[in-house]
Formats: structure tokens, sequence, C-alpha cells
């Protein structure tokens, strides 16, 4: 099971998300899901709002009892400069997890796959924009 945390704190967590309590509600499922025996991973997707707190997300492992991290840097939400300026951190964070036995997971994530403009649902958008844009252009 993978568990979704955006930040080390509750603080960080639910601004980042925009959800009040979401971090507290992802750490009693998480160690809810522990106590009937499922293994968990953590989730970090990184940005420039959680960056500095990566290695206090492997404290927030140790403490729920979690054996590993997957940290994902999505290009949008870092930058290609800042990838490369977080390397030594990154380093130092995996050698701070191996130190307390919690496996480190390191993804890049490129842009998403193009949307097929034809499918449903995205003719559903487009005709929803184009009333409010009618609308807009006889207010």
């Amino acid at each position: 099971l993978r568990a979704k945390l955006l930040g080390a704190t509750a603080e960080s967590a639910d601004a980042v998300a925009r959800i009040e309590g979401g971090f507290d509600q992802a750490c009693e499922g998480v160690r809810a899901a522990l106590a009937h025996g499922v293994r968990v991973a953590l989730l970090v997707v990184v940005g420039r709002a959680n960056a500095t707190e990566l290695p206090r997300v492997i404290d927030v492992a140790r403490d729920l009892g979690v054996d590993r991290v997957e940290f994902e840097f999505p290009l949008d939400g870092v930058g290609l400069g800042d990838l490369r300026a977080l390397g030594a951190r990154v380093a130092g964070v995996a050698a701070l997890a191996r130190g307390r036995r919690i496996e480190v997971a390191l993804r890049r994530l490129s842009a998403p796959p193009p949307v097929d403009e034809s499918s449903p649902a995205r003719a559903g958008e487009a005709e929803s924009r184009s009333r409010v844009e009618r609308s807009a252009s006889t207010a």
C-alpha cells in the first residue's frame, strides 16, 4: 500500500494538499494498515514547498513503522535546475534512511502523456467551455 504524504508535518503537508487534517488522516490510515499486517510505503511528491523536509520525512516513516519511502520529483513541481541542487540533499537523505533501515526509492516523473482530445470527457469539456465563452460574449 502507498500512502501519499506531501510534507513531514501536518502544517506543511496540509498546506501543500490544501486539506486541513489530511496529514493526520494519512498517518492514522498508515497505522491502521500496519496494524493489520499490510506493508506500507510512504509516497512523497517533492516540490518547492516540501523539498527541505526530506530528512524529516524519514523520521516520520520511522515513527510510523514504515520501512520504505518513495520520493517522486515531477519536472513541473521542482524544475531541472532544482533537481540538480537537490542531488546532495537526496544523497544525505538516502544515507539517513539506510541508517534507520528504511528503503528509499527515487523517481523523476516526466510530463503526463498527451490527452486524447477526441475522448468523450474532452468533448464534454469543450462543449462546456464553448457555452461559458458564448455566455461571456453576450453579457
